[in-house]
């Protein structure tokens, strides 16, 4: 005699046996900034930054996550882009913004890479972002920071 789930049951085991959540959404988001270990101008430990717009879409395990309102010029202006790509495996997802704006300090050269690793849970996510300085020359401050910022916000509910 064969055994018989219940059709609900279904989509739970597909994400537990590694199936991929969906992400795709339109994200309402608090930053809270942790230590400043690479000085960054401007940079407050604990300073939150409340309704910023990060809106994701997906291609199956591939998704890209776009950072809209301040923080989105912020990173414009810091790393050239406001426009993060990644994966998404089950509930885990990770997305990288690569620092296209070279930045000139003395005699260091700069980019920043921002790494967004975090998780969803029904229409909420979590997670941090952390700021990676990728150097070049001579007395680069940046060489072996790192920045972190705690993220948590929601989607409106998806109805699934």
């Amino acid at each position: 005699m064969r055994a018989r789930f219940p059709m609900a049951i279904l989509p739970a085991l597909s994400i537990a046996c590694g199936g991929t959540s969906d992400l795709s959404g339109d994200y309402t988001v608090a930053l809270t900034n942790g230590p400043n270990a690479c000085v960054f101008e401007g940079w407050t430990e604990g300073r939150e930054l409340t309704g910023v717009v990060f809106t994701v879409t997906q291609n199956e395990a591939e998704v890209t996550g776009q950072v809209g309102g301040a923080a989105g010029l912020y990173l414009g202006v810091l790393a050239g882009t406001n426009t993060f790509a990644g994966t998404i495996s089950g509930a885990d997802f990770e997305m990288r913004l690569v620092g296209v704006r070279s930045q000139t300090e003395d005699q260091c050269r700069y980019t920043v890479d921002v790494v967004a690793t975090g998780a969803i849970e029904n229409d909420a996510i979590s997670g941090k972002l952390t700021y990676v300085p990728k150097t070049s020359g001579t007395g680069c401050r940046f060489q072996d920071c790192q920045n972190t910022q705690a993220f948590a916000g929601a989607r409106p509910p998806t109805g699934g």
